[in-house]
């Protein structure tokens, strides 16, 4: 009987392991709780909050412990790149917000003017900081980040645990590819606007050049390149946030992309 108990205990403590590895590999990828700023003890701890608070609910018999550490960590490994590919998806989409903001930033002359981007750890256009300490806002204040718990768990359905079998690396490749085209799509659509009104600008300043060419056309034009700029931004913003949290959302939701 002592036995038995103690091997349930070993079996056990083993899936949560697996579960760890598999939820502290996504923390550490996904923006937001990735951030630098984030002690890592905070970290850890969220890792085992979560990883009690769905083990209950993903793992319904425990997993039986492999018999050799090749084995062994040949599950650990596998966890933690799944969490990881899970994680950098994640990350990936917040990445367009930036290319939207460097996109404006060539638009409306702020090419030169940087500010320090927490999420990026390095300086950046000032309208991608914005857009991605925004979003980071809406996520948290709109209660999106149930649907991050939700996909958490619902990805142990789509890719349970398990001790042997194939790795399915092919799956994962394909999914971040499905995710970065995402990403990349998400950022010429928003950013359409300033593009078209950008091309129409820059044209009708070259007509107006030609017709009165004794017209300071760059003291005249840089004012008004960054108000055309700013007015298309706020105009665009909430339909903007809109649409990537909408993509943002179906991401956590279809994790399939990741099972082949």
């Amino acid at each position: 009987m002592i036995e038995d108990l103690s091997f349930l205990s070993q079996t056990l403590l083993f899936t949560q392991a697996l579960i760890f590895c598999r939820i502290a590999a996504i923390v550490v990828a996904m923006p937001g709780l990735s951030d630098p700023s984030i002690s890592t003890p905070i970290k850890v701890a969220f890792s085992l909050f979560l990883t009690l608070a769905i083990s209950a609910h993903v793992v319904t018999t425990p997993m039986a412990i492999p018999s050799g550490m090749e084995s062994l960590l040949s599950c650990l490994v596998r966890e933690i790149m799944i969490g990881t590919f899970i994680g950098l998806c994640s990350r990936v989409l917040f990445l367009a917000l930036e290319l939207i903001g460097t996109i404006y930033a060539q638009q409306i002359g702020f090419s030169n003017a940087v500010l320090f981007n927490p999420f990026l750890g390095h300086e950046a256009s000032p309208i991608g900081t914005l857009m991605i300490m925004s979003a980071t806002l809406v996520v948290f204040t709109t209660d999106l980040h149930h649907y991050i718990f939700e996909g958490i768990a619902e990805s142990y359905k789509i890719l349970p645990l398990q001790t042997e079998g194939p790795w399915q690396v092919e799956s994962f490749y394909l999914g971040f590819v499905k995710v970065l085209a995402t990403s990349f799509q998400l950022a010429i659509k928003i950013s359409a606007p300033i593009l078209i009104l950008g091309t129409v600008f820059y044209v009708a300043l070259g007509v107006l050049n030609r017709l009165m060419p004794q017209m300071p056309i760059f003291f005249v034009a840089q004012p008004a390149q960054i108000l055309v700029g700013l007015l298309v931004l706020f105009l665009s913003f909430k339909a903007s946030m809109s649409l990537f949290l909408d993509k943002y959302k179906d991401m956590w939701l279809d994790l399939s992309m990741f099972s082949g």
